[in-house]
């Protein structure tokens, strides 16, 4: 086992890795130099490529571009989230003989047959590339998975970590790890008697919000609620029927249907949305959209706000249900919560955090970093489990059944021996 442990942070859009330096945890910078790196598997005439680089292309080779790897992972033909998954995706997925998801790729001039888990391996491969570049010669890993994830789709992701042949030491759940990133550094804080923290993580796909008990030397999830399918790309595909509508109303063309088009409209649409976050206005421009017609609205908060009303709707019902759970799985309410802690893209929302600030009658607390606190969870995780450093006196207890495959990865694979075959 070597002595340099890494925490990955796989993202439906981005990833992030860590590596423990001392007693602080870095982020791996990408070639490009950036914190994060694009969750993108592409081919083309000559090679593979990942992240930057696939993500520079995606527009001109989006047919041949798997997006959202990590979210056809464990599914089938017969899954319920797989015409969902259809509406975001460039290459589109198709069914094998067996039921499997997979993707048909022309690469080098040939059809070939590319599954969830061979497209996650190529793109952990590049990535344990970069950390080697970096100077940190370890297979050794810990991956921090969604609350949601079935034995199937945790297999999956071990499946792909096998691929690249790195080691998966631990599979965190997500709601763990964000635990963690804050509990850790906030442990001399803590008193005997629990402090309750809620954390509201929406990012680009998914919802999670979940409750945690920390002490001195105790961390404990007490109730997690999950929805895979409430995020910032929701409030892109919203805005991007919206605009579609108001550009065929003007020139009789419907930019949505074409996925090139639609592409360029969106990567505008997503950078409009996020200026929107610190303005009132933003313009939203995009030059021959099609038939060298443009595309030019003044977008105000209010009016994206109505646009996204829907999503907005299924967030504030998710947070109702998570107050439900609370009650049912720990007999607690919100006059328990000592504070509320952000996570994730989306939360920066206005809308968002006023929906959240309504319910729970407090503001956000903004100790952590949205973007990486997973990565930094689930890298002092990997610490935790490394024989090489030493975490005395602070125990992680977990909140649903797989949380035994999070200390011991090859129990999900005799668990789904037993119960799926």
């Amino acid at each position: 086992m070597s002595r340099h442990v890494i925490g990955i942070s796989v993202g439906s859009q981005n990833t992030v890795v860590g590596v423990l330096k001392g007693s602080v945890v870095d982020i791996i910078l990408s070639e490009t130099s950036s914190r994060c790196v694009p969750t993108l598997t592409a081919f083309n005439d000559r090679e593979r490529s990942f992240g930057d680089a696939a993500f520079s292309t995606i527009k001109s080779n989006y047919l041949r571009t798997i997006s959202y790897p990590n979210r056809y992972l464990g599914l089938k033909s017969d899954s319920p989230f797989l015409e969902e998954e259809k509406k975001y995706a460039t290459a589109l997925p198709s069914i094998d003989q067996n039921g499997k998801v997979m993707f048909e790729i022309d690469y080098k001039g040939e059809k070939e047959i590319v599954y969830p888990e061979t497209a996650m391996g190529i793109y952990f491969n590049k990535l344990k590339l970069n950390w080697i570049k970096a100077g940190y010669e370890t297979r050794d890993v810990v991956v921090s998975v969604p609350d949601y994830y079935t034995v199937a789709e945790r297999k999956a992701m071990i499946d792909a970590l096998n691929i690249a042949d790195l080691n998966c030491t631990a599979l965190i759940n997500e709601s763990s790890s964000v635990a963690l990133a804050y509990g850790w550094f906030k442990r001399t804080q803590f008193e005997e008697k629990p402090r309750i923290v809620g954390f509201v993580d929406m990012g680009q796909s998914k919802t999670t919000i979940s409750y945690v008990s920390f002490t001195k030397t105790t961390q404990k999830v007490i109730s997690v609620t999950t929805e895979r399918n409430c995020g910032a790309r929701e409030f892109d595909l919203n805005l991007a029927k919206f605009f579609s509508d108001v550009f065929n109303k003007k020139y009789g063309l419907e930019p949505i249907k074409s996925v090139k088009i639609k592409l360029r409209m969106m990567d505008a649409i997503s950078k409009t949305r996020k200026i929107l976050t610190v303005n009132k206005e933003a313009a939203l421009s995009v030059e021959s959209l099609m038939d060298d017609e443009d595309l030019h609205h003044i977008l105000t908060r209010e009016e994206f706000e109505k646009i996204i009303s829907p999503t907005v709707g299924n967030f504030k019902n998710i947070i109702k249900k998570s107050l439900i759970n609370l009650e049912k799985d720990a007999k607690m309410s919100v006059k328990d919560l000592h504070s509320i802690e952000m996570v994730g893209d989306a939360v920066r929302t206005p809308c968002i955090q006023e929906a959240i600030k309504e319910t729970f009658g407090m503001d956000l607390g903004k100790s952590l970093m949205p973007d990486e606190c997973m990565a930094r969870g689930s890298t002092l995780f990997a610490a935790m489990n490394s024989p090489f450093f030493s975490f005395k006196d602070f125990n992680i207890e977990h909140f649903n059944y797989y949380s035994i495959f999070i200390e011991y990865p090859f129990l999900s694979k005799l668990f789904n021996y037993f119960i799926i075959n």
